[in-house]
């Protein structure tokens, strides 16, 4: 299971994905905190109260958002400590998953990701609106190795783990102005990766 948070500067989509089923849950930027609109929730995807309730509360459950009674949803953001510990966690299990890629990987699909990688880190943008869909393919991008290297594990908790990391990541996203958002720094280390996975060089992927 996998909840990813993306959208506008203003507003944002929760977008839960199941192995037979996704739902969209809407929420407004306001202040401090993100709330949910129940309404306009089912209003945009049909989805039933029961089934929202129960897609909340294993958000709860996840740590993702507090639920507050007779009031909303919040969606609770990591401090700095913990996303430390985040980055952390995420960076021992890749560590060892691009050292198993570069031995083991399928270098067509790394060679894919190099390219979407360098496309979209010398891709320019003139509107606004050109600006905040370029930073969201940015992220997408970033994300992408990420999982790629993980999923190649083929270890479905290590997979649930980093799942549950990105979700704190991506709520740490949302309360980043999108003009002082650059993922290029990440995406040009990542060629560094990619670099090492294509050479089947086990330790430089690893400490790259």
């Amino acid at each position: 299971m996998l909840a990813r948070l993306v959208g506008a500067p203003d507003r944002f989509y929760v977008i839960r994905l199941t192995e037979h089923s996704w739902s969209i849950y809407y929420l407004d930027k306001s202040g401090p905190a993100y709330w949910f609109l129940n309404a306009s929730c089912v209003e945009m995807t049909g989805a039933t109260i029961g089934a929202m309730r129960e897609a909340l509360k294993r958000l709860e459950t996840e740590g993702t958002i507090t639920l507050i009674p007779q009031r909303g949803v919040m969606v609770r953001e990591p401090g700095e400590i913990e996303l430390n510990n985040v980055y952390e966690a995420r960076k021992v299990i890749e560590v060892h998953a691009a050292r198993i890629f570069a031995e083991t990987g399928d270098l067509r699909r790394i060679s894919e990701i190099k390219e979407l990688t360098l496309y979209n880190i010398e891709r320019k943008a003139e509107t606004r609106a050109e600006t905040a869909q370029l930073l969201k393919d940015r992220i997408r991008v970033d994300d992408l190795l990420h999982e790629t290297l993980i999923g190649h594990l083929n270890n479905q908790t290590l997979e649930e783990f980093t799942n549950k990391l990105l979700i704190q990541i991506q709520v740490n996203r949302l309360g980043v102005q999108p003009r002082f958002m650059d993922s290029r720094p990440a995406l040009r280390e990542h060629i560094e990766i990619i670099e090492a996975i294509k050479d089947r060089d086990p330790d430089r992927a690893a400490q790259s």
